[in-house]
């Protein structure tokens, strides 16, 4: 990314210090800024933009994959130790239970669940079943269920009433998390907001100081001005971004896909800041 930045975009910002190494990448910024038909000085902020939106989308495919395996594990194991239950009043020992239920389906904890009853099946102790648990989920959620389930039958016997115990409390949580995420969503408009109004009357009073000095024959040096001011701008955006999905979810992966989305909004608004100039004024 550092490599893709001093091309697009500092190569603008700093001519004297940073060489140009790959011209195409330059050579692209001025495309694109010619062909949306941005203002002039916007080519190191296209190019800050393009940097972000390039490095983060294989990390943004990786965080898709694991958040929506994890919530499946999660539900999963909902599903499953309230199923556990259920076969566990018929008088089967809490490991014939597990057994049983390895084969029916609960999403992307199915093959974890396939695991821990063939480890059940070749006698290995529960301990030993959670730690190699433990480190194929990264989900902290189905860790505790997964803990309290082994601990319950070591310690409890796994009896009914213990088990059912366990089966409310996954239940509890799996409604807290959906009911947290509920209530915070609407927080992420705040961001998108704030991008697009911040990129948007950065441009238009720049250009209103330019009218201003114009009437005395003079002007801004707005090329500058703008590669300066623009481009922080781009970057502010990404760790906004960063922070809403941190804020929303409560992993800052996850905040990825609002960085690139918050992203397009600032060049939204730097398009539409030049824009609007001739609409008002032309």
């Amino acid at each position: 990314m550092l490599l893709i930045a001093s091309q697009t975009a500092f190569v603008y910002i700093f001519p004297d210090i940073v060489p140009e190494i790959i011209p195409p990448l330059k050579n692209l910024m001025e495309f694109f800024a010619n062909i949306f038909a941005f203002g002039p000085g916007c080519e190191p902020a296209l190019g800050l933009a393009f940097t972000f939106i390039v490095g983060t989308i294989p990390a943004l495919v990786v965080d898709h994959y694991f958040s929506k395996e994890q919530m499946g594990v999660l539900n999963g194991i909902t599903s499953f130790l309230r199923d556990l239950v259920e076969n566990r009043k018929t008088g089967l020992s809490p490991e014939k239970c597990i057994q049983i239920l390895a084969d029916r389906d609960y999403r992307e904890f199915s093959k974890y669940l396939k695991r821990v009853s063939s480890e059940i099946n070749w006698g290995l102790p529960l301990r030993e079943v959670f730690e190699d648990f433990r480190k194929a989920v990264k989900s902290w959620l189905a860790q505790i269920n997964i803990f309290l389930l082994v601990d319950s039958i070591e310690v409890g016997g796994g009896t009914q009433e213990s088990l059912e115990s366990l089966a409310e409390f996954s239940e509890s949580i799996k409604e807290i998390e959906n009911e947290r995420r509920a209530t915070l969503a609407p927080l992420f408009i705040v961001p998108y907001i704030g991008a697009g109004l911040l990129t948007t009357t950065t441009i238009l009073l720049l250009q209103f100081f330019n009218d201003m000095l114009a009437l005395s024959s003079q002007s801004l040096p707005l090329v500058s001005l703008n590669r300066i001011l623009l481009t922080p701008l781009i970057l502010h955006s990404y760790m906004l971004g960063i922070v809403t999905g941190k804020i929303t979810t409560g992993r800052t992966s996850a905040g990825f896909k609002h960085a690139i989305i918050l992203i397009l909004v600032s060049i939204i608004g730097v398009w539409m800041g030049f824009h609007f100039k001739f609409m008002s004024f032309g």
